[in-house]
């Protein structure tokens, strides 16, 4: 049962951006379109163009309850979220990357999530494109991890039915969960900390390392099995900068964790029978 204190007036949205205002613009139209009035709204601009900064000082003005930050020069994806999670008055805080758009029912569905355990305290989602949570397939056979461009327009709503459809709402335990789309209990701010600046300061990989920090203070970390968010991915950044970064983000892992604990969780995702189990339910349905 969701309280109705949980729904939204206990939740603060916020995002970080850097340039990409037609995204941006999509992704903070979803959040009024799909959010019950009552949330509070925070955006830090992270060095962007001038353009863009004038596109959303105008938007912001047009929206006087959001809360815009600013970073005068680019300071970073970590940098940024963190000054975002800072003085949190609300229970809830969920993070979204500036090229995703919000479902009908999205803040429902985290909320039952959060409320299947206590014990929860960082919730993700499903995507076209969010590495081991991709559906209908995470990775193609030869070359790595799916691209948004691989699962056409007109299927987003398609499989975001099949996924209502076919999902037990389990909300399965998951070692890290993908951070396109992150939904925090805010006490994790006071008991865990805020992101890894040093080790993470592109982002890449800072939401497993958190994940991982969570689960040790006793913290569960799960996945809301019936929600998809379509994720337009890299928007703010070339494809070689990501790659680049996500190698950075990877051995920042592995000095900090070891081959062991990183191996054992991927396996853990690997094995796991909710996520096959959808998926294969989901490309079944499509034929």
């Amino acid at each position: 049962m969701i309280e109705k204190s949980q729904f939204p007036k206990n939740l603060t949205i916020a995002l970080s951006v850097h340039n990409a205002w037609s995204d941006t613009l999509a992704c903070l139209e979803s959040v009024w379109a799909q959010t019950p009035p009552g949330f509070q709204l925070r955006v830090i601009d992270d060095g962007s163009s001038a353009e863009v900064a004038s596109y959303l000082n105008d938007y912001c003005a047009r929206h006087p309850s959001i809360v815009l930050l600013r970073n005068e020069i680019r300071r970073g994806y970590t940098y940024s979220v963190n000054r975002l999670m800072k003085d949190i008055s609300t229970e809830f805080f969920v993070l979204l990357n500036s090229d995703l758009i919000l479902p009908p029912e999205w803040w429902c569905k985290v909320s039952e999530a959060f409320a299947s355990s206590a014990r929860v305290g960082i919730v993700g989602a499903w995507s076209n494109a969010a590495a081991w949570f991709s559906v209908p397939k995470a990775r193609r056979r030869m070359s790595g991890w799916t691209f948004p461009g691989e699962v056409l327009p007109t299927t987003y709503d398609q499989i975001s039915c099949l996924i209502q459809e076919k999902s037990a709402k389990k909300f399965p335990k998951i070692p890290f969960v993908n951070g396109f789309f992150l939904a925090f209990r805010s006490k994790l701010f006071q008991e865990v900390g805020i992101l890894d600046e040093v080790n993470f300061p592109e982002g890449y990989g800072a939401e497993i390392d958190y994940c991982f920090r969570a689960s040790e203070k006793g913290f569960e970390v799960v996945l809301a099995d019936h929600l998809y968010i379509y994720h337009r991915k890299s928007a703010s950044t070339s494809l070689s900068r990501r790659k680049s970064g996500t190698r950075r983000g990877d051995r920042a892992l592995l000095k900090k964790y070891g081959f062991l604990k990183l191996g054992k969780a991927l396996l853990e995702l690997r094995g796991n029978r909710v996520l096959r189990a959808i998926r294969r339910e989901v490309r079944d349905a499509r034929g």
